[in-house]
């Protein structure tokens, strides 16, 4: 199974950062009918968004702060279009939609999708193409909807083939935390702008005599754990995963490249990091950060507002942020989005693209501000309300370094081809090893090398 950096999204609205920016009308309003002030945004699109009104529609999501802000406006788009929905949070929303696909029954209208998954499941015929409901008048209002102002970058990881099957409802991108008070008293005046300048910092800022360690780094194995953070370094030092992809799938696992990159995060883990560093995971890398005990992280943007959150953090106001750092082969924040797409065996294609298009569409956007500061537009990226509030958030550093990296980002961070769901764990397993010290990286890596080329013949990517 694969799953999102982060299958439970962190606390954000105990932030006060954002919360005063929107009102959400629908929690308001909801004695209000059809034409009410909270739906003129909506009424403004040239659809009928009552065509579809009494049908029903079921929709998976994953369980985080961002589902929620968007289930609070559920009231609304039913006012709106007469559609009922019923809609449902799982923690493993993956599990749930391949339950629904395998059986073929048919009874998901609209996927929550890790867009690690789309190449996979374009491929089994589980999702239904977007492209004929964006272009039918009938059914969406291009000036209105306006999809090119959802990123760019982000809607690409929704395309195979040529064609559109997802649309990236909450995009994700990684940087580099780390704490500003600390690095100022050891004589750093700025995020770490190489591994090796980074590695240089942790070894100043590491005390481990009152268990202040400089930088944290995921070693649990996944290819939502270790393997999205290695990915990062290796690209970085020049590595990646295959010869020429996606024309020539011969794997290069154990490259110099990324031998090098894992080298460099055994060193910086076992000189500068805490104590059981492979068996780290996201939360435990976080918590430790939280509590004032890892002063660097490579770490999702979510966690950004997450660490200003008194309830969770006792570093609040502490923070900086900066850019990955950069190598020899560039600078790789990750890319990564929970995406919207429709079930190719749904008897409701036509509700569940309006739901879509409505929960994707600027106004909802606008108003799921009020509970988290993640959102697929580019013109709310830019908005001033928006600057101003996340002045509070890693000491202002945060906001220009998140739509730096949205637009560096690059869709092939992880290779998205049907194969990777295997690939991806077993090199999680030769990084964990490496980490742990079961294995030097060299072996670590030529062990995956000859598993994933077994893999892939066997998947008959390769010959």
């Amino acid at each position: 199974m694969i799953v999102s950096s982060r299958s439970l999204a962190r606390p954000l609205l105990a932030l006060g950062v954002l919360a005063a920016l929107v009102t959400p009308r629908a929690a308001t309003t909801q004695a209000a009918r059809p034409g009410a002030s909270d739906l003129a945004p909506y009424l403004s699109a040239h659809i009928n968004w009552r065509q579809f009104a009494g049908q029903s529609i079921n929709i998976a999501m994953t369980d985080q702060v961002d589902t929620d802000a968007l289930r609070q406006h559920l009231a609304l788009f039913h006012r709106l279009t007469g559609i009922n929905v019923n809609f449902q949070k799982y923690g493993d929303v993956t599990q749930k939609n391949l339950t629904d696909l395998v059986s073929g029954a048919g009874t998901l209208d609209v996927m929550q999708v890790d867009s690690m998954v789309v190449p996979q499941w374009v491929r089994l015929n589980y999702l239904e193409p977007l492209g004929p409901y964006l272009s039918n008048s009938k059914l969406t209002d291009d000036k209105w909807f306006n999809v090119a102002d959802i990123l760019p970058k982000f809607r690409a990881l929704g395309v195979q083939n040529g064609a559109t099957y997802a649309l990236p409802e909450y995009p994700e991108t990684s940087m580099v935390f780390y704490r500003k008070d600390l690095f100022k008293k050891a004589g750093i005046t700025h995020a770490p702008r190489t591994y090796q300048e980074w590695a240089a910092d942790a070894a100043k800022v590491t005390d481990k005599a009152h268990h202040v360690y400089g930088i944290g780094l995921i070693g649990l194995k996944g290819a939502d754990q270790n393997v999205y953070r290695w990915t990062s370094i290796a690209r970085a030092f020049g590595g990646g995963f295959f010869k020429n992809f996606p024309s020539d799938l011969t794997p290069t696992i154990n490259s110099q490249g990324n031998v090098a990159a894992t080298q460099w995060m055994v060193d910086a883990l076992n000189k500068y990091g805490p104590p059981g560093a492979a068996s780290m995971g996201w939360s435990e890398v976080d918590t430790g950060a939280y509590q004032g005990q890892i002063a660097s992280i490579l770490d999702t943007f979510d966690n950004g507002p997450a660490m200003e959150d008194p309830h969770a953090s006792k570093t609040v106001g502490k923070w900086g942020a900066g850019v990955v750092p950069s190598g020899p082969g560039g600078t790789w924040p990750s890319e990564f989005s929970w995406m919207m797409s429709i079930h190719s065996k749904s008897s409701h294609k036509g509700a569940a693209w309006l739901f879509i298009q409505w929960a994707n569409s600027a106004p909802v956007m606008l108003s799921k501000l009020n509970m988290t500061p993640i959102t697929n537009r580019v013109s709310l990226w830019n908005d001033p309300r928006i600057i101003a509030a996340s002045k509070k958030i890693a000491n202002g550093e945060w906001l220009p370094v998140v739509r730096q990296s949205l637009e560096i980002a690059n869709p092939q961070f992880r290779p998205r081809f049907p194969g990777w769901l295997q690939m991806g764990d077993r090199l999680s397993i030769a990084i964990q090893e490496a980490i742990a010290g079961t294995a030097s990286p060299q072996a670590a890596l030529d062990s995956a090398q000859r598993d994933i080329a077994t893999q892939l013949r066997m998947g008959h990517y390769t010959h």
